[in-house]
């Protein structure tokens, strides 16, 4: 794809570059994601200033009815629609709105990695407007790429309260926990998924009490152990369980655990913790596919 160079826009990519690989360098030693990420955020259906042209599905509708009257009428719409597409398809906003669609659809079917190289390679045309960010910080969120994702996000502007704690989440991986805090105590309201890796921040920092006193009403508002067997409530069972086993609740913390691994005998390290470890190929279980 043939662009012109804005320099602007390559110091951001480069200062973005070089901030990803400072905290990749001071990250803490790598860490099991806090929860199963399985449902992403959504994003925008286009970028901005890339809307789809809607007069060729206009024109294709006006050839459909014209057929109806008059053919001779209906081909030459449909040369119409024909022509402009002969004559864009070299067009770099439509290219790079093609990019955005074929990664849109990728992020939403769970293809992250293709739906990455979509994105990035918008980055890379030097486009970058605001959902572009998002889809690449989102994105890299749900691989598991935390410096990648928190250096993209922090430069989101006017995050939804989701994106922020997915920020909060990805700098709490990379041990920088109190940031993580900062950034998420300035929400109203926390998204369920905000109480969780709230909580976990509270346990990085070493307020076990804390991470109790926030996920005790949260699981009991879900109904307790009845709580639904999914994210968040999976996660909060088990951090709920390892900060009251750091507060010295050794029976509480028990009694918390087994009842995830009941749900779950996969989740995290939930067997090691109450001393049920998984069985592994060897006893012979092949494990979760």
């Amino acid at each position: 794809m043939t662009t012109s160079v804005d320099s602007s826009q390559i110091t951001e990519r480069g200062s973005r570059a070089n901030r990803s690989e400072r905290r990749r360098r001071l990250a803490a030693k790598a860490r099991e994601a806090v929860l199963r990420l399985s449902k992403p955020s959504p994003l925008p259906p286009h970028p901005e200033g890339l809307a789809p042209s809607i007069w060729p599905v206009l024109a294709a509708t006006v050839a459909i009815a014209l057929s109806v009257w008059n053919w001779v009428a209906a081909l030459i719409a449909v040369g119409l629609v024909l022509a402009y597409a002969i004559g864009t398809r070299n067009d770099r906003k439509r290219q790079l709105l093609y990019a955005y669609i074929q990664g849109h659809r990728q992020f939403k079917t769970g293809d992250f990695e293709a739906a990455l190289t979509n994105f990035t390679d918008m980055e890379e045309a030097d486009f970058a407007p605001p959902a572009v960010l998002r889809a690449i910080g989102l994105t890299n969120y749900q691989l598991g790429h935390w410096a990648e994702a928190a250096t993209y996000l922090e430069d989101v502007p006017s995050p939804t309260d989701q994106e922020t704690v997915a920020l909060a989440h990805a700098m709490m991986e990379l041990g920088e926990a109190q940031e993580a805090a900062t950034i998420i105590d300035r929400l109203e309201t926390l998204p369920a998924e905000g109480a969780v890796v709230r909580s976990v921040i509270d346990l990085r920092l070493g307020r076990p009490h804390e991470a109790v006193a926030r996920l005790e009403p949260f699981l009991a508002e879900a109904g307790g152990a009845n709580a639904p067997a999914t994210e968040p409530y999976l996660g909060a069972r088990y951090w709920l369980g390892v900060a009251l086993k750091s507060s010295g609740h050794l029976s509480e913390a028990e009694k918390i655990l087994s009842s995830l691994h009941d749900l779950d005998p996969t989740y995290h390290d939930v067997g090691d913790l109450i001393g049920r470890p998984t069985p592994g190929p060897e006893e012979g279980d092949t494990g979760p596919v």
